[in-house]
């Protein structure tokens, strides 16, 4: 299971909010004990869901995507219509 279908599966199937998700994946980001590839990309999307819209999921394609080299990522999620790196179609 990936990080961002994990969120999914919290929100979805047990109803968390997204504080409480936060939280969560912050404690696995936190630990030595989880082994993340691109723990710092990880990282880097949950900030910017704290910082502003959209879903974490978006957060972690958008810094994949700029991770590779990409300026920008098209999305039709209109939350992230004014953030950085994101372009709405």
């Amino acid at each position: 299971m990936t990080t961002s279908s994990s969120t999914w599966a919290l929100r979805g199937a047990y109803r968390l909010d997204w504080t409480t998700i936060v939280d969560v994946l912050d404690k696995v980001l936190s630990t030595a004990l989880s082994a993340l590839e691109y723990r710092d990309v990880l990282r880097q999307a949950l900030d910017d869901c704290r910082g502003g819209g959209g879903d974490f999921a978006n957060h972690l394609i958008g810094r994949r995507n700029r991770r590779a080299g990409c300026e920008s990522t098209a999305t039709f999620d209109r939350a992230l219509e004014d953030s950085s790196g994101f372009t709405l179609l």
